[in-house]
């Protein structure tokens, strides 16, 4: 099944219902929504708070959690493609967030295939406006749950916030690192309206260089994906926390969520843009 057959299987209006049951369950208490305050740091930053299991819990390598029986209420698409569907997440730090979890259990530390990104691209061509999907992959990348999946959310930016990425000049017939960062990062453009076998191309692109960044270290294969229209980026991880401060798949852009100020307090005193190096790789030279 290729992009464009996803996208027709799709249920009609799916933006604008999965709002409505977004804002149904919060009503009932049984979605959980904080709207949150944003505050923009001139440096890149990092996300934390995300509930995780521990690192070595044997729930990350056998079926179960909350993708196994998922509460029909909560689910918006049943078949996003032949292998997965799409769920609204019960902790939001922005209205809606969505899960892509694959409907067979496959672990979060299998590396994506052509039916992930089918269905990550399916869903950004199908939804109104602009969304990022993004993955997780690996322990050190922050990923919560063992059962493999990805993440999808609305492009929302408050006043004065850019990503990094931002007016970049961004390649598209190499993935480059752009000098405006802290941490190693590959990134490269997507066209308008990509084929399947473009988007995997480009993704393994960016996985060689990954793999190539990570050789010879003492650490599993741990990275975070980040999938827009414009284009998609890898970041190789190397550290799950830093002094209880960990980051996923948004921090890697710059998007920080802390649940206090003293949890932000504690970011700005690590140096904001070091936990960036140390939880992946420095741009331009090995670990620390």
């Amino acid at each position: 099944m290729d992009i464009y057959d996803i996208v027709q299987t799709l249920p009609a209006n799916l933006e604008a219902n999965a709002l409505a049951r977004f804002d149904d369950l919060e009503t009932q208490g049984r979605l959980y929504y904080g709207a949150p305050q944003h505050r923009v740091v001139k440096h890149d930053s990092f996300t934390a708070g995300n509930p995780q299991l521990d690192k070595d819990s044997p729930a990350r390598s056998q079926p179960g959690g909350p993708f196994a029986n998922p509460d029909p209420a909560f689910v918006v698409a049943q078949n996003v493609g032949p292998s997965h569907y799409l769920t609204l997440n019960k902790y939001c730090v922005q209205r809606p967030m969505y899960l892509l979890p694959t409907i067979n259990y496959k672990p979060q530390t299998e590396g994506l295939d052509a039916t992930d990104l089918a269905a990550a691209w399916a869903l950004i061509k199908a939804f109104d406006t602009p969304h990022m999907v993004f993955c997780n992959c690996g322990v050190e990348a922050g990923s919560s749950q063992g059962h493999k999946h990805l993440q999808v959310l609305p492009i929302q930016r408050p006043e004065g916030f850019k990503f990094f990425t931002d007016d970049a000049g961004i390649s598209y017939n190499a993935p480059m690192t752009l000098p405006n960062a802290p941490h190693k990062h590959f990134i490269i453009s997507l066209p308008h309206d990509p084929s399947l076998a473009l988007l995997q191309n480009k993704f393994t692109q960016l996985m060689e260089m990954t793999y190539s960044a990570l050789e010879g270290l003492s650490t599993t294969l741990s990275y975070n994906l980040i999938i827009i229209r414009e284009w998609m980026m890898v970041a190789p991880r190397t550290h799950r926390d830093r002094d209880g401060i960990a980051t996923n798949a948004l921090g890697t852009i710059g998007m920080m969520c802390v649940k206090d100020d003293e949890e932000m307090q504690g970011c700005i005193r690590l140096g904001m843009t070091e936990p960036l190096k140390y939880l992946g790789m420095p741009a331009s030279s090995q670990p620390v």
